[in-house]
């Protein structure tokens, strides 16, 4: 249903046009952006993402079906000792919403992260307006493991944040249970 590969400069345009407001990039990037969002900020991201034993990888994302970009992920803060990093920028484009792909897409990220780079522990954040998010992100086994009270201030709101994350055993044991 989607197909991932390294994201790269060529990318960035598909970014821009999904980031209309300063909501929508912390909304995507938590604070890891400063609005607005700049090709520098994109292109160090990126840099970041080429070093070896890089702290963050990520992807564009493609819808498997018609072949068009839909959206991006990343797996950040990577402690290659502890086998920890976090899920992180899951973008999926407003043309490609409620299409089915965030489900697939959180899967082959697990999956990268606990057989192609031995995580024993997968985190994330969503805000908790986000619905839609939790519900997939509990449908692939992410757990709640507590809310950060007014973690962003966007305009004159504050967002509270969830954190929730997922372990390799719990991930083994639902894929040995069919989840």
């Amino acid at each position: 249903m989607i197909t991932l590969r390294p994201f790269g400069p060529g990318d960035f345009a598909f970014i821009f046009s999904c980031i209309e407001s300063e909501a929508d990039m912390v909304q995507w990037s938590g604070l890891g952006f400063q609005w607005p969002l700049t090709e520098r900020q994109l292109a160090d991201y990126h840099a970041a993402t080429q070093q070896q034993n890089p702290a963050a990888r990520a992807w564009s994302v493609f819808d498997a079906k018609s072949g068009a970009m839909a959206g991006h992920v990343a797996l950040a803060n990577m402690n290659y000792r502890h086998g920890v990093a976090t899920i992180s920028r899951v973008l999926i484009a407003p043309s490609h919403r409620g299409q089915g792909l965030c489900r697939p897409l959180i899967r082959e990220v697990v999956r990268l992260g606990f057989e192609d780079l031995g995580l024993r522990r997968i985190n994330l954040a969503v805000y908790d307006f986000n619905a839609p998010a939790i519900r997939c992100y509990e449908a692939c086994g992410f757990v709640h493991e507590g809310r950060w009270r007014e973690f962003a201030q966007v305009g004159d709101q504050t967002w509270n944040l969830l954190w929730m994350a997922l372990l390799r055993r719990d991930w083994e044991q639902g894929r040995q249970e069919g989840l």
